[in-house]
């Protein structure tokens, strides 16, 4: 957890082997960073996904007294950052988590966000270290965890997890179009012998595609199961509204996704957010939020410039890299959890007041009334067809009210005949 106090902080612990910043990706979209960000004094930033701290220096630099609160899921990252960062250890603190914890911390809570960044992916640290087991380079122990402080490692999901849960990950977070055969192979293989190693893992992988794997086949599969063992969808669809709801007025939420998966939820969410109707087609009345929360700031995700990609290779991403920006106003009489952004969305709350809220209260009480009356007459139809339903289908019951009300006979025979009434005695 986070020191109460802004200044410097415990969480993290010593890198091993001279590794320092420089182990860390080069930050992407600094430039646009800052355009849409725009960091002001006295105001509170979250950096969701610190890592080697680029990001969180830039937003530092760019005002003399804002605070930051770095949080990165990492402990090695989070020790480099604070290595990073020492220059402004007055005014930024660390929290260990995933990003949507962010949302839980007292300060937080209490003063609100005026910014939020989530860098999503892992960082060159991860994928260059050996000993993290992210890579599929030859001889490498299978391992992923973005904490190693907790959770079980790709080793043991392999190992535990069943054929039908195996294709869903590698199906839906790999888009392996033989993500069943590949589990089928994985399943066998296991029996006789875990997954170790990056090799046992590309071995499984050949024969499930029947040649031999290219460096995209690999990087896919390996996405799919760090995706799976770090449970980063989960922890995505938590953090988006979590850290909505503690926004600030005309604060800025932006997200750089680097696959179409991350992007896909990103996109979703604030397409949601931005409808003015979220309610089932042919309910009769609105009865969600009736209006919309945003409006779109950019009609298309931005990535990084040519530029950048050449000297940046991370930048280069084999799906999407791209930067996701809302603003949300607050109102008075709705408070700070106004729901808000989306890639490139800027949302402000309308304006509609206590009248607006109180016409729309009159006209959803009337529509109300109105159906309840038809519910009733519904109600008294269905009793009155009920009994006439039970008239017909009894036959012991229709013989006498035929005999003694109308005078009529039953017939001999199958033979459908006309039923006269008998005279009556006098």
């Amino acid at each position: 957890m986070s020191e109460t106090n802004w200044g410097p902080s415990a969480v993290g612990k010593p890198l091993e082997n001279g590794k320092d910043l420089e182990s860390f990706h080069e930050p992407v979209l600094q430039a646009e960073l800052l355009d849409f960000l725009q960091p002001g004094p006295k105001q509170l930033y979250l950096d969701g996904t610190v890592g080697g701290g680029g990001h969180a220096r830039q937003i530092l630099e760019a005002c003399e007294d804002c605070l930051l609160l770095a949080v990165d899921r990492d402990l090695e990252a989070l020790s480099v950052a604070r290595t990073a960062l020492s220059d402004f250890r007055d005014r930024v603190r660390f929290l260990h988590g995933r990003f949507e914890v962010a949302s839980e911390d007292t300060e937080v809570r209490n003063r609100g966000l005026d910014g939020a960044l989530l860098d999503l992916g892992v960082s060159s640290h991860q994928l260059d270290s050996d000993s993290r087991g992210f890579t599929f380079r030859r001889g490498v122990a299978l391992d992923m965890r973005m904490d190693t402080s907790q959770g079980h490692d790709a080793r043991r999901f392999l190992a535990d997890a069943s054929e039908t849960l195996l294709t869903s990950v590698f199906r839906d977070f790999g888009e392996e179009p033989k993500a069943r055969r590949l589990a089928r192979e994985i399943v066998k293989r296991r029996m006789t012998s875990p997954l170790e190693t990056s090799d046992d893992l590309v071995a499984a992988l050949l024969v499930a595609l029947g040649r031999s794997p290219s460096p995209q086949d690999k990087a896919r599969i390996f996405q799919a199961i760090r995706i799976a063992v770090n449970e980063e969808v989960e922890s995505l669809r938590l953090a988006l509204p979590a850290i909505r709801e503690v926004l600030n007025e005309g604060a800025v939420l932006i997200v750089i996704a680097y696959h179409s998966i991350e992007d896909r939820i990103v996109k979703n969410a604030f397409r949601d957010w931005s409808k003015s109707c979220i309610c089932p087609p042919k309910l009769p009345i609105c009865a969600c939020r009736g209006r919309a929360l945003g409006k779109t700031l950019t009609k298309r995700p931005i990535r990084p410039r040519p530029g950048e990609i050449e000297t940046n290779v991370r930048a280069r991403s084999p799906s999407h890299a791209c930067l996701a920006e809302g603003r949300l106003m607050k109102s008075e009489t709705l408070g700070r959890s106004v729901f808000a952004f989306a890639v490139v969305l800027v949302f402000g709350a309308l304006s509609m007041g206590v009248t607006w809220r109180q016409s729309r209260a009159f006209e959803t009480g009337k529509a109300l009334d109105s159906l309840r009356q038809e519910v009733s007459v519904a109600e008294a139809e269905r009793v009155r067809l009920e009994q006439l339903i039970q008239v017909l289908e009894s036959r012991q019951r229709v013989v006498p009210e035929a005999r003694d009300r109308l005078g009529m006979h039953t017939p001999s025979g199958n033979e459908l005949v006309l039923l006269l009434p008998q005279e009556r005695a006098p």
